[in-house]
């Protein structure tokens, strides 16, 4: 037992005897000073917990310190020479110190995973594929593999390793991975192998990146509207390897009904995780 259980069962023994009448063998000022190094050891067990918490949620995604010009040049050059673009999946955005934090009081950009997570429709969308509708026109499309596992289907509803050009089956766990988290965050930002680093840095926002070497990297530049269109309408309205054609269509696949300015409204609402404000600043600028 406990020291704390201890002096829990001590102070209600003398609660007792105060009250039948018996000689109590601790002053009243004792009894509650005793509850309140109770209540105090308990507020910092907690908080430890927390603490033991976060130091296991994932390597700290803070800004890393700028480094001379020299370096910073050789920086670049290695990000830029790591091979073709590859997706690393959602979970490299989730760490509690880059855009996975739960913590109501963090930044929004802090928040940009758990958002999505939690409130936005595009990570459901590779569960989509495993509902019985989707098995129904999977099946009336008389496709080789059920729908979470076929290319017509995946290439809009997730985000596959291979760059929206997959097998027909996957067969390996590492596929399944990526595209069971639906359309996640490299779907539209772009895969992040050689963006993933340097942008945690402050000299991605300096002339070092400019938009060029960004480009270089497949980091989208969503900032700029018309990107973002092009983003968006790839999947929504429909593009190489992403057609809603007739034979979807009466497959009972849904029409897509799409104009940009009412998404973007209707999105902002359900699952914001950017800044609205400075997008609306940057449109009237």
């Amino acid at each position: 037992m406990t020291q704390n259980s201890m002096n829990v069962i001590e102070i209600c023994a003398e609660t007792f005897r105060m009250k039948s009448g018996q000689q109590p063998r601790l002053e009243v000022g004792m009894i509650y000073y005793q509850l309140f190094f109770i209540v105090l050891n308990t507020c910092i067990f907690a908080a430890c917990q927390t603490l033991i918490a976060e130091d296991f949620a994932g390597p700290s995604f803070h800004p890393l310190p700028g480094m001379n010009s020299e370096t910073d040049e050789q920086s670049v050059s290695e990000n830029l020479s790591k091979g073709p673009l590859l997706f690393l999946g959602a979970v490299s955005c989730s760490s509690s110190n880059c855009h996975g934090s739960f913590k109501s009081t963090a930044p929004l950009s802090s928040l940009s995973y758990t958002i999505w997570q939690r409130h936005d429709p595009h990570a459901q969308a590779y569960r989509t594929l495993t509902s019985e509708r989707s098995q129904r026109i999977a099946e009336k499309l008389k496709l080789e593999s059920p729908a979470e596992k076929s290319a017509v289907c995946l290439n809009c509803h997730a985000a596959p390793q291979s760059g929206y050009e997959i097998s027909e089956s996957i067969s390996n766990e590492t596929n399944l991975e990526f595209v069971s988290n639906g359309v996640s965050c490299e779907a539209c930002h772009g895969q992040a192998v050689k963006w993933l680093e340097p942008h945690r840095s402050y000299a991605w926002n300096s002339s070092l990146w400019n938009v060029s070497r960004k480009n270089e990297t497949g980091f989208k530049q969503l900032k700029s509207t018309v990107i973002r269109a092009e983003t968006c309408a790839s999947c929504h309205i429909g593009s190489a390897g992403r057609d809603v054609n007739h034979d979807l269509i009466a497959a009972g696949h849904p029409r897509l009904l799409f104009e940009y300015t009412s998404y973007m409204d209707l999105y902002a609402q359900q699952a914001a995780h950017w800044d609205i404000a400075r997008d609306k600043k940057r449109s009237d600028g």
